[in-house]
């Protein structure tokens, strides 16, 4: 399906059923872009003081682990799970994995332009990313 986009004296074809491998690429992109923004504006932060989450979703996500399997408490010992690697390597693939999840299920069930669709996404996650350290401050 084909949608003609008139913007002046200009006319653009738009496809409104872009390929899975298209949306994928696309969300790896804007992913990649989003966590490298993101990793240096927490860098900048933390290097300037501010107080930032320093891996609460990591954590949580330990905690699960250790309690659903806790036969993988052995890991705790190579101290797998706290080296600030391991970290930066959950926090990319934890957001690229939020990308495509995007592109593929929510982007195209949403209404809007696909740029003012995807910035509402990424906000409502940075919110949902915030809430674990505004209940630590209470």
């Amino acid at each position: 399906m084909r949608d003609t986009l008139h913007t002046g004296s200009s006319v653009v074809v738009v496809s409104s059923n872009r390929t899975p491998l298209f949306r994928v690429l696309a969300a790896l992109l804007a992913g990649m872009i989003a966590l490298a923004a993101n990793m240096a504006l927490l860098s900048i932060a933390s290097a300037s003081g501010i107080r930032t989450a320093h891996g609460g979703l990591f954590l949580l996500f330990t905690k699960i682990i250790h309690r659903v399997a806790p036969s993988l408490s052995f890991m705790d010992g190579w101290k797998i799970f706290t080296l600030p690697v391991s970290q930066a390597v959950f926090h990319i693939v934890t957001g690229l994995v939020m990308a495509i999840f995007y592109a593929l299920v929510l982007e195209p069930k949403l209404p809007g332009r696909p740029f003012f669709k995807g910035v509402a996404y990424g906000t409502a996650i940075w919110f949902l990313k915030c809430l674990p350290g505004l209940a630590a401050d209470r």
